[in-house]
């Protein structure tokens, strides 16, 4: 819910709050979550592409990403500046 989510973020300052949204996605989702306060999005690797993790990262959000099973693709979002990946194999996660 992200109203409870915005209430957090107001009287938790320094909580990291991430806004787990379902596709399609907009520009709006990361203007909406920028004007609630939000650390970041946790979205649906299906439905992103260039332009949305562009425009997250613009906007000075940070960016998760569920749910990835395959190592090379779990590496590949790490790289493209994901700060987190949810899995179900986190025995396949890529180490630092």
């Amino acid at each position: 819910d992200a109203d409870a989510l915005a209430a957090a973020a107001e009287h938790l300052p320094g909580v990291p709050t991430y806004w787990d949204v379902d596709p399609p996605y907009s520009s709006a989702v990361v203007d909406d979550a920028v004007a609630r306060g939000f650390t970041g999005l946790a979205l649906d690797r299906r439905g992103l592409d260039d332009a949305i993790v562009s425009a997250i990262a613009a906007a000075g959000l940070s960016l998760g990403v569920w749910t990835v099973l395959d190592p090379a693709e779990m590496s590949a979002w790490l790289a493209r500046g994901a700060r987190y990946v949810e899995t179900n194999r986190p025995d396949a996660a890529p180490t630092p």
